[in-house]
């Protein structure tokens, strides 16, 4: 099974449509191209598709500002995949349907000194999107009805935390798991000691109405440090997780997530290893139902759910 992205362009600028009431208009475009051969499906699919979201940021009035974003996503030529609603059932999927939809709208408030409060339906990605994410690698990105506030007042300490009622999720509004009802809460604590050295440690309260044997705590602390070696230039990723169960799942289970990722670069070239590790079991496993996981379980989208095995 394979895909084959391709991106478009984007822009945004403008400002001057809007003569003395100011703001910004921002316009991306974007085709994508993926085909898909898939093991026991005799048909093989092809998916062209282009996206297209256009949106306008208000000027600073007072401490808010606003934002709204349209997103037109559509299938050119012959639809030969199964978008998951267009009824293409005998070709292999890519989740990539039609649709026009609200893709953000929220009003973003700093009156608070090293604060930043945003409400409304807007992208959230979260450190490295391993857990919180927009899914970028698909047309119709996953956005989040949520009020995020983040606060760099301590010193070199920054917070984020967001509380989520609904997720608006890949598959668009004209499918039934377009959306989930949702409790989420995220708190993620980042330091930068030194220069070279970034610590962070969250935790996920994931409750999912729709999808109670996805329902998940997960604590977790992530570490990045760089230093230089001679002409050489070292890097180091870590991360912990322990996840388990919460809210209306009815599944007990105790999972981990490990990764060790070091690296070596010198002038173009880096030597990068890396090593992941995700716990399962016969009935559950360490579950991302919410992170860009095309960008770590590669492009194939038999992967992106850790098999309970």
């Amino acid at each position: 099974m394979t895909g084959l992205p391709f991106a478009g362009f984007s822009a945004a600028s403008a400002a001057e449509l809007f003569g003395p009431y100011g703001g910004e208009v921002t316009f991306n475009a974007r085709f994508r191209l993926e085909h898909v051969d898939q093991q026991g499906v005799n048909r093989t699919a092809d998916a062209n598709t282009a996206r297209i979201a256009l949106g306008y940021r208000t000027p600073w009035m007072g401490a808010f500002q606003a934002f709204v974003e349209g997103e037109v996503v559509e299938s050119l030529g012959s639809a030969r995949f199964n978008s998951t609603v267009n009824n293409r059932t005998t070709y292999p999927t890519v989740v990539d349907p039609d649709t026009v939809e609200l893709n953000q709208g929220y009003i973003r408030f700093d009156g608070f000194p090293d604060t930043r409060v945003v409400a409304g339906r807007q992208v959230i990605n979260v450190a490295n999107q391993r857990h919180i994410g927009a899914a970028a690698f698909r047309q119709n990105h996953q956005t989040f009805d949520a009020l995020r506030v983040t606060n760099r007042s301590v010193g070199k300490v920054t917070v984020d935390t967001f509380y989520s009622p609904e997720v608006h999720r890949i598959f668009g509004r004209r499918s039934a798991a377009g959306s989930f009802n949702t409790d989420l809460a995220v708190l993620n604590v980042a330091i930068k000691p030194r220069p070279e050295i970034g610590i962070s440690a969250y935790g996920h309260l994931f409750d999912i109405d729709d999808v109670p044997a996805q329902s998940s705590k997960t604590f977790g602390v992530r570490l990045s440090a760089k230093r230089q070696i001679g002409t050489w230039a070292g890097t180091l990723n870590a991360e912990v997780a322990r996840q388990s169960d919460y809210g209306n799942n009815q599944t007990g289970f105790d999972a981990g997530y490990y990764v060790l990722e070091p690296a070596v670069a010198k002038g173009p070239f880096t030597l990068r290893a890396k090593v992941a590790m995700i716990d399962g079991r016969g009935d559950a496993a360490f579950q991302f139902p919410f992170g860009t996981n095309h960008a770590f379980q590669g492009w194939a989208d038999k992967f992106l759910n850790t098999p309970v095995g």
